[in-house]
């Protein structure tokens, strides 16, 4: 049945440059719905986040500002919601039997990821007065896919403060250069400005805020102890977010600093752009989570609904991916302390070890070669103490196994053993720390993973990547979230499909208790 609409998808101005292979993967993440004359497709207070096309039928949206608006075959409405999720204040309902694809903002997120190269066939076409001819706008595509996460917010310190700084060193270089026609060492001033440009421009390169669809990351460089600092948090951790603009110039240039509060220690966004703006679009990240799941369980009731209350089922068709889901994820994952702390460690024993030899072919004849014995204890003792070393390197783990994650400390030969655990959905800040150019080189540092109440932090003492740690951690916190929420939304199915049966029972059997 549904062949025909597969090929009115591709043959449609949005899907038809994209190659073959390409549309056959995007069937895999879309759905296609038929809806029943009267049925209504999206109620007041949905939350729209899909891209919704018109396949077959007619569509009427009812909207008390507005009015009414018609979309037939061929018409599609929430482009933009694919980009920025929003809560419908209208309804749309079906004026005759209708077929519906609906793509996910999630799906087409999945699906651009997938298909690196479908972002040639969704460039967009459009004629001399300006109407699109095909693909999508590019500002719902060309970020999308990129990142693990929706990137939503990128910028170090602001611009214009950054730009007003340079004119000091740059004041230096100028007079350094006009007094150096009186004396040549005078060129040493445009000297001290060159140098001191090319500092604010080093740390402001080391200094990162970032805010994704899941978390707002803070990356800085500590030049007094040489330290690379990065922390992250989860945007459902935020309470509250607080602004404060100082001085009249900073009003003026739209500039200050945001400050996020969660439970922990939270992050501070220091001298940014429009700190305003990105107020806003973290109080909307925040709540985007909650309209996602509000409105995937609306439809599963509604489904429900449809299958046990109503005689016609209309039909559908759903891909594999075009459900909310997370990345694939093992369900153990192991991290041990940096190859290079092992190396360090063992370099004593061995260097003695190797020393020890000296001696003993100095001392080979004569009355030293008594002294050989006590030589060959040292170097048991040794092997021994290096033994020990690589023992405790590869017993003392870090263990993210779900539903928690572990700090495991075993010392050799069962000596004693610490075992550390919190619950990784609780986690409210992970920070990597790199401190000494040797950490940076190596790409080694430590991970500090704050968590509420007394448990403190759990921390990975130099890990190799900690950045990629960190990633991780998330990403299994992410999975941890969305299992919760679908077995809630199974529980919930569950009981309301046991009412529906019964309703529905009630209604075939009528009661014949008499009222007296």
């Amino acid at each position: 049945m549904f062949d025909s609409y597969h090929n009115s998808v591709f043959s449609h101005p949005l899907f038809r440059s994209l190659k073959l292979r390409e549309k056959e993967g995007l069937k895999e993440f879309y759905i296609i719905q038929e809806y029943l004359k009267g049925e209504r497709i999206l109620f007041e207070g949905d939350i729209l986040e899909s891209l919704y096309l018109v396949l077959e039928g007619s569509v009427s949206h009812l909207n008390e500002k507005n009015g009414s608006h018609s979309y037939f075959t061929g018409d599609f409405w929430g482009m933009e919601a694919i980009l920025h999720p929003c809560q419908e204040n209208g309804s749309y309902r079906a004026r005759e039997d209708t077929i519906i694809l609906r793509l996910r903002s999630e799906g087409f997120r999945r699906f651009l990821k997938q298909f690196p190269q479908s972002r040639y066939g969704l460039k967009p076409r459009i004629d001399k007065e300006g109407h699109l001819l095909s693909g999508f706008p590019e500002s719902l595509w060309k970020d999308l896919g990129k990142n693990k996460s929706e990137l939503v917010y990128r910028g170090r310190t602001s611009k214009k403060s950054f730009s007003l700084f340079l004119l000091l060193p740059l004041s230096f270089c100028v007079t350094g250069l006009l007094l150096a026609q009186i004396s040549p060492w005078m060129i040493l001033i445009s000297l001290a400005g060159l140098i001191l440009a090319g500092c604010e421009l080093f740390l402001r390169s080391m200094i990162l805020y970032s805010v994704s669809e899941k978390t707002a990351v803070r990356r800085f460089f500590n030049w007094r102890n040489f330290r690379l600092d990065q922390e992250e948090v989860p945007l459902d951790q935020v309470k509250s977010v607080h602004i404060n603009v100082k001085g009249v110039v900073r009003q003026i240039l739209n500039m200050g600093d945001l400050s996020i509060q969660t439970a922990g220690k939270g992050l501070l966004f220091k001298n940014i752009d429009d700190p305003k703006g990105l107020q806003k679009k973290l109080m909307e990240l925040k709540s985007r989570r909650d309209f996602e799941q509000q409105g995937e369980q609306r439809e599963e009731f509604r489904k429900l609904v449809r299958q046990n209350l109503m005689e016609n089922v209309a039909e559908h068709y759903a891909g594999s991916q075009s459900r909310r889901k997370g990345e694939p994820l093992p369900q153990r994952r192991v991290f041990r302390k940096s190859p290079a702390i092992l190396i360090f460690q063992l370099f004593i024993p061995f260097s003695l070890l190797t020393l020890s030899f000296f001696p003993s072919l100095l001392l080979s004849e004569g009355p030293g070669r008594g002294l050989s014995l006590f030589f060959w204890i040292i170097r048991g003792a040794l092997l021994l103490r290096a033994l020990w070393i690589s023992l405790d390197w590869w017993n003392d783990i870090y263990k993210i196994e779900l539903p928690f994650i572990w700090d495991i400390e075993r010392k050799p030969f069962g000596s004693e053993e610490v075992r550390t655990q919190t619950d990784l959905a609780g986690v409210l800040n992970v920070r990597v720390s790199q401190k000494g150019l040797i950490r940076l080189i190596l790409n080694y540092g430590d991970v500090i993973i704050e968590t509420p109440g007394n448990s403190g932090t759990l921390e990975f003492y130099s890990v190799w990547n900690p950045m990629m740690v960190q990633s991780e951690i998330f990403q299994y916190r992410s999975q941890i979230l969305l299992n919760k929420e679908k077995n809630q939304q199974v529980q919930s199915m569950k009981q309301f499909g046991e009412f529906a049966q019964i309703l529905k029972q009630v209604q075939g059997h009528p009661s014949s208790v008499m009222h007296g």
